[in-house]
């Protein structure tokens, strides 16, 4: 009981430091606003670059970050789509298994075949 005591507060005191509420809320909502974006392995550094300047609450940031990840494979699909239709693109690669296949060939194959390269006519 005493080791749980203690690393509560450990746990306590690295949610605490000192911050407002209105700083732990924008801690929260940068975390997930930054962790729901569609690019696979960059949320701890681009958290970690964000929660220094504005003084957010990393470790919180982080946790969150990671508790949130599987939602990103939720909106990973629909991302994709309103992007084709914002550009007026279709991807053929719309599935899961497309994209875990893709992904297993390499992280540049796959943004090669999901990014758009417009075709401009000059005649």
């Amino acid at each position: 009981m005493k080791y749980v005591k203690k690393i509560w507060l450990k746990i306590k005191s690295l949610l605490q430091q000192g911050l407002t509420p209105k700083l732990m809320a924008m801690s929260l909502v940068a975390s997930t606003l930054i962790t729901i974006f569609p690019i696979f392995g960059i949320s701890t550094i681009v958290l970690t670059c964000v929660a220094l300047p504005f003084r957010l609450n990393p470790p919180i940031m982080i946790a969150l970050s990671y508790i949130i990840e599987p939602l990103k494979l939720l909106v990973f699909i629909p991302f994709i789509n309103l992007g084709g239709a914002v550009f007026g693109t279709e991807h053929t690669l719309l599935t899961f298994d497309a994209i875990k296949t893709s992904y297993e060939a390499g992280f540049w194959n796959t943004a090669l075949e999901l990014s758009y390269e417009p075709e401009f006519d000059i005649t």
